[in-house]
């Protein structure tokens, strides 16, 4: 049973939700994760931390804000656009496009070779997810179905994102897929621990990535509740996932972008060394705050009415 309430302060019109820290705790693990490993790899990471902020966090809020144009399909979506625009749903495999767009787009600014800026990101994008889908399963968004055997997980908060939704799935035991994800990603983000130290090979971290986070879809959706009106074969979007990320590693390879070369780190890996930068460095500390807090603000922040940003009428 899950015992953390899902909202932690009510106000006259707002409501701030845990989820939001979750989130905010999730952006900035996996910043600091992306910095980690460009400052082992000799990249002047005070340089370019605001850069790389922003660049990650804006495509990937939008792109997981827009998708949900498919999952309520075009016609119902603008028809009411202000309406559906205002709910704070936001949709993973969305924000993934806007991971690529990031990357593209930080590649051209920054300049630093693809496959080291696209494995800092995915590494990185793993250690997020980790902690984002534990923000999932206290929240009560991107359930299981009901459960038929002993393991499951019942929520009993009515303000859970599933019991305001579909109030007869309160004190219902369901498939804890969120917890089960959790698990996966943090599995991926152990595996890429050990090509950092033991197999370091430029673009593998990006291939763990791209099949894993993909795969893993794949296999769990089945076990996932989804609503009636929910249009996404999300089974489909990953497959569209994983051949949008090989035409793109196929393009850069063809540009002259080197991958499965030996990528070795510059400076030793001593992790503990890295986390006092963190805090005596503001070109460092600050993007990683703003991060945090444009995700807690983001998935964190409810109108009067949960499950809306903003006080508004439809």
């Amino acid at each position: 049973m899950i015992n953390i309430p899902s909202v932690f302060f009510h106000g006259k019109s707002v409501n701030l939700v845990t989820f939001g820290a979750f989130a905010a705790l999730a952006s900035m693990v996996g910043y600091s994760v992306v910095f980690l490993y460009l400052y082992f790899h000799g990249i002047l990471v005070g340089e370019c931390a605001w850069i790389v902020v922003l660049f990650i966090i804006f495509p990937n809020l939008v792109c997981a804000k827009l998708f949900s144009v498919f999952s309520i399909g075009k016609k119902e979506f603008f028809k009411n656009l202000r309406h559906h625009l205002n709910e704070t749903s936001f949709y993973q495999q969305g924000g993934v496009f806007g991971f690529i767009i990031g990357t593209l787009c930080l590649f051209y600014i920054l300049r630093i070779p693809f496959f080291l800026l696209s494995d800092a990101i995915c590494f990185g994008g793993l250690a997020t997810m980790f902690t984002g889908r534990l923000g999932c399963y206290n929240y009560g968004c991107c359930v299981g179905k009901v459960s038929q055997g002993r393991f499951g997980v019942v929520y009993s908060d009515p303000e859970a994102k599933i019991c305001r939704e579909v109030p007869e799935f309160q004190g219902v035991k369901l498939i804890p897929v969120q917890l089960i994800a959790s698990g996966i990603d943090l599995f991926l983000f152990c595996l890429c621990c050990g090509v950092v130290l033991f197999y370091s090979f430029s673009g593998l971290i990006t291939i763990i990535f791209l099949l894993g986070l993909n795969l893993k879809r794949i296999v769990l959706q089945p076990f996932r509740w989804k609503e009636s009106s929910n249009k996404i074969s999300y089974q489909w979007v990953s497959i569209t996932l994983i051949v949008t990320f090989v035409l793109v590693i196929l393009f850069f390879y063809s540009s002259g972008e080197v991958i499965f070369v030996e990528n070795k780190l510059q400076i030793p890996f001593v992790p503990f060394i890295y986390y006092p930068l963190i805090l005596t460095d503001n070109n460092i500390t600050l993007p990683l705050l703003a991060g945090g807090t444009i995700n807690f603000i983001a998935y964190g922040i409810h109108g009067k009415k949960l499950g809306t940003h903003l006080n508004i009428r439809s």
